[in-house]
């Protein structure tokens, strides 16, 4: 077994016929690979969190090497994979090799499970300082988060300059298939999910005009962070589809959160 064997996990079981198949393009560790939701996640809050130095991490030959066989043997065992789904302990696009990984993973899409959905889950935040935007259309689902109304809540929620959310929003508005998921808590003293910050969310989504909606609650139970109520999404959920209603809206199990 390759060490970095664990960063390929599944199928799962998913709510439609079939299974999801997990790649991790930034594993943990050995241990990580018994926490299914990590391919819900979309890494630490704060970029600097995250530890990117390439020992640190399996080069893209290895993940590409790793989703082979998995795939191959999966397909050869007539097992049916619905969903291929990219993501990671960190930021998945800051992968040096994410190019290469993404182009190899839809190449053996196309071979092995031609029907099965390419998903990548994404912070948002990142689009623009990596320009993997034209990427993101290789794949069929890009789910990005993007949960902030105003400029105010996005810095405190992200460390990174308020101004930039402005330009996040217009980076986002029009990609083709975009999901966006928000995931509504309490975090300190800052709440997105209060009265005036889903009012100025929601215009933010009607300029965006994503493809879908998936709304969720943090997972985590650290000190300092309070999820959402379940009446709180089901309201949020109402006013996306007021909002928006030819726009799918999910609510999501709780996601994990760095602590």
């Amino acid at each position: 077994m390759h060490p970095y064997e664990f960063a390929v996990q599944g199928p799962f079981k998913t709510k439609v016929k079939g299974g999801s198949l997990g790649i991790n393009l930034l594993p943990a560790g050995p241990d990580a690979a018994q926490d299914r939701s990590i391919f819900h996640q979309t890494g630490p809050e704060n970029p600097a969190d995250l530890d990117m130095r390439p020992r640190n991490i399996p080069s893209a030959g290895v993940i590409v090497t790793c989703s082979a066989r998995r795939i191959i043997e999966l397909s050869k065992g007539g097992e049916k994979v619905t969903q291929i789904r990219v993501g990671g302990q960190g930021e998945p696009t800051l992968h040096p090799g994410f190019q290469e990984i993404t182009e190899n993973l839809r190449d053996l899409r196309d071979k092995w499970f031609p029907k099965a959905k390419l998903m990548l889950f994404s912070r948002a935040v990142e689009l623009a300082e990596n320009d993997v935007r034209h990427l993101m259309m290789i794949y069929d689902r890009p789910v990005l988060r993007f949960e902030w109304g105003t400029a105010k809540t996005f810095q405190a929620f992200t460390g990174i300059p308020s101004t930039q959310l402005k330009l996040l929003q217009e980076e986002l508005t029009g990609m083709d298939r975009l999901v966006v998921q928000a995931c509504f808590r309490k975090q300190g003293a800052v709440d997105n999910g209060t009265d005036s910050e889903v009012k100025n969310w929601l215009k933010r989504l009607a300029a965006i005009q994503p493809a879908g909606v998936e709304l969720t609650t943090p997972q985590t139970k650290a000190k300092g962070i309070r999820a959402a109520t379940p009446a709180k999404l089901e309201k949020i959920a109402a006013q996306v589809s007021e909002l928006l209603p030819e726009t799918p809206v999910d609510i999501l199990d709780p996601v994990p959160q760095p602590a």
